[in-house]
């Protein structure tokens, strides 16, 4: 029999953590940092743009609330939906 062992989680309290200012109505609260990327909860202020920009890596997005037009598409998102970008798409 294979012995399996886990690492303990280390669960964020998000709720008490500052919204960092990145831009015009745009702000985050970083969730992890490791070799191979991040991950980051989002806040965009209502009217505010993210300018055409590329990533250097896959980009797994979920809207919780709001919608957003993706540039370049015109894709709609709306809040409860996931939305993928293939590594360094413009987005």
């Amino acid at each position: 029999m294979r012995h399996v062992t886990f690492e303990p989680a280390q669960p964020l309290d998000t709720n008490g953590m500052p919204w960092i200012p990145t831009g015009p109505g745009k702000s985050f609260r970083p969730l992890r940092f490791a070799g191979d990327g991040w991950s980051e909860l989002m806040r965009l202020e209502p009217g505010s743009t993210v300018a055409l920009h590329r990533h250097t890596g896959d980009v797994h997005a979920f809207n919780m609330a709001g919608t957003r037009e993706i540039l370049g598409t015109g894709e709609q998102v709306g809040p409860g939906l996931p939305a993928a970008a293939p590594d360094r798409a413009g987005i």
